[in-house]
Parts: C-alpha cells; structure tokens; sequence
C-alpha cells in the first residue's frame, strides 16, 4: 500500500511540473524570463553601455549583436504580461528586424534599432 501511495505521490508532482511548465511561456522552459532578457540587453552596470546601446551604435560587434539577436528571439517567445499579442509580435518582430539588418550590414539598420527599442511604446502597453 506505501508502493502505491509514494507512486501517485510521485506522479501528482511530476504533473504538476509539466502544467506549470506548459503554462510558461517558451523562452521561459528555458529559463529565460522577459525581465531577464530585458536586464541583459537594455540595462547595464555603471559606468558602462547596454548591449541594445552597442548594437545600435556607430562599430557594433558581429558577437554584440547576435547575442542580442538571441535575446529578442526569446523575447518574442514569451508571452506579454498584459496587452495585445499582435502589438507583442509587432513589437518584437521589429526588434529582430533591425538586428538582423545591422548584422547584414544594412544602410539605415542602426537607425531602425534605436527607433524598435522604444522603451516606453512597449511598456505602456505590455508591462505587467
């Protein structure tokens, strides 16, 4: 009888595990939060330049702006705390977008990424 009731113990919080990650967002499974992500990229120590800063800047590095890519990838797979997610998907799409181009090379990407990174269009829709 102990067998049985250790198993369903042993199953009961095996479920639970699995719902509560289902809940979660993709980038979330694998640990990464929207806070996370928002500290790596747009928030730097004293004294120094956010990732975000350095990509958009005049002499991005290739390493820069793919780890940044990275973030807004899994940004884009979380699901926004309050607000619209087609807003979401615009938002973070853009983020992609322009990292990408200033990768590329493209005229006019580091533009479009200072413009994409608009802190407060986002927050005032999106933050929880």
């Amino acid at each position: 009888m102990k067998k049985v009731v250790c198993v369903a113990a042993a199953l009961a919080l095996l479920a639970g595990a699995v719902v509560v990650t289902n809940r979660s967002g993709a980038a979330e499974e694998k640990g990464k939060t929207i806070k996370q992500i928002m500290k790596q990229g747009h928030q730097a120590p004293k004294g120094q330049m956010a990732l975000c800063a350095k990509v958009a800047g005049k002499e991005p590095s290739k390493e820069d702006a793919e780890k940044l890519l990275a973030l807004y990838k899994d940004l884009a797979a979380c699901k926004p705390p309050k607000g619209d997610e087609a807003s979401w998907k615009e938002k973070t799409t853009a983020l992609i977008t322009a990292t990408e181009g200033v990768i590329k090379g493209e005229k006019g990407a580091s533009a479009a990424l200072k413009k994409a990174v608009n802190c407060m269009a986002c927050h005032k829709v999106h933050k929880g």
